[in-house]
């Protein structure tokens, strides 16, 4: 019973924070305030290989695509195609280095031309070429 009473306490205090502490805060506290943003990231979690551009996001906010930009800016902190590339770039590595996921599979799942301009892209957002990922994950 107290294990359960200790339970309900912590989520108090962090509904509190959440509503009351953090208005300035951006990313997944601000959109869990915001439910239309809160909707575009999870269709954007929910498919990352999807083709994510500003038109397509704005339509599911039911907003036009300056005003969605500058709400999605506003909350999560960045722009949208920002974001969704750090989700594809993160979940991508994930697939590399965890899974065993060849580079040009992961490039072609994502929706990319050519595994040139996916390797750039990783490098980009990353910090490090896929191929170092890949070696990481080999090296285990």
């Amino acid at each position: 019973m107290l294990a359960r009473l200790a339970d309900v306490v912590a989520a108090s205090i962090i509904r509190a924070w959440v509503e009351c502490a953090c208005s300035d805060a951006t990313g997944w506290i601000a959109a869990v305030r915001c439910p239309q943003i809160g909707k575009v990231l999870a269709a954007i979690h929910a498919e990352p290989e999807r083709d994510w551009r500003v038109p397509v996001l704005a339509d599911l906010m039911g907003a036009s695509r300056s005003s969605f930009a500058q709400a999605f800016t506003r909350t999560v902190g960045e722009p949208p195609a920002k974001y969704v590339g750090k989700v594809r770039m993160f979940l991508a590595r994930r697939w590399i280095t965890q899974e065993g996921m060849r580079i040009s599979a992961a490039a072609y799942r994502l929706g990319y031309d050519s595994e040139a301009s996916f390797s750039r892209a990783f490098k980009r957002i990353l910090g490090q070429p896929p191929s170092v990922a890949r070696a990481e994950h080999l090296r285990c």
